[in-house]
């Protein structure tokens, strides 16, 4: 198993980790069959080895195990690129962000967490993730490996799902634990993200000087507008 990328999380990818880990608890505590999982984050203050069991696997003698080891905090925000899941850790798995031991048992789990009832949303964010489902596409490869040729021995292709709502979108959405403040902020740095990806270069600071400039212009050209108008409301 490789060892992690040593670098620290960036705001995003902490937000992010919070609500990956937020979904792992709950699809452990509903999963189906004794499983116990090892969750090791990468790059999170104060983050590290978790366990995690669901209740049958305190009753039953055989259970399943699986390992999931973030080896990078790129894993979380490159995460949120995929519809699908499972498709996510696939396609990550291939570019060596995160490694899973117990892949079949994932999937079970995965399958079983899709189930819940979409919940109502407002106009605004209707509009947001209507925005997020059109721009969102699979990361680039990383710097090392490419989905074509990958140090994993596997038959993975690049992913067919490259727009359309998230499973994880959906879950955000969804779950009651996560409070209506990270919901709203989780959408709009995703959408952000997104965005600097267009217009950007994929840097985000560049996208505020670049909002910075636009307002500039746009206070720029209002003065100049109300400078011409006339200093007479009644006429002469």
């Amino acid at each position: 198993m490789r060892d992690t990328i040593s670098r620290h999380a960036d705001s995003t990818e902490i937000l992010i980790a919070g609500i990956f880990r937020g979904w792992l608890v709950h699809v452990v505590e509903n999963a189906g069959c004794a499983v116990r999982v090892k969750y090791m984050e990468a790059g999170i203050p104060g983050g590290g080895e978790e366990v995690m069991m669901s209740s049958g696997a305190q009753l039953e003698g055989k259970v399943g195990e699986l390992v999931i080891r973030v080896l990078t905090p790129a894993f979380y925000s490159r995460f949120t690129h995929y519809t699908s899941i499972l498709e996510a850790f696939q396609a990550e798995m291939a570019m060596e962000t995160v490694c899973v031991d117990g892949f079949d048992i994932l999937s079970v789990l995965v399958a079983a967490s899709n189930n819940m009832p979409r919940s109502p949303m407002s106009i605004a964010e209707r509009f947001k993730y209507a925005l997020i489902d059109t721009l969102r596409t699979p990361p680039p490869p990383t710097s090392s490996h490419t989905t074509e040729h990958s140090s994993l021995n596997t038959t993975f292709k690049s992913p067919t799902l490259t727009s359309g709502h998230s499973e994880f979108d959906h879950f955000v959405q969804t779950h009651a634990e996560i409070p209506p403040h990270q919901r709203h902020e989780y959408t709009n740095r995703v959408l952000k993200m997104l965005i600097s990806e267009y217009v950007a270069l994929s840097w985000e600071e560049i996208l505020d000087l670049e909002i910075f400039a636009c307002r500039c212009l746009g206070i720029w050209v209002l003065v100049g507008w109300l400078g011409r108008w006339p200093t007479g409301w009644g006429g002469r």
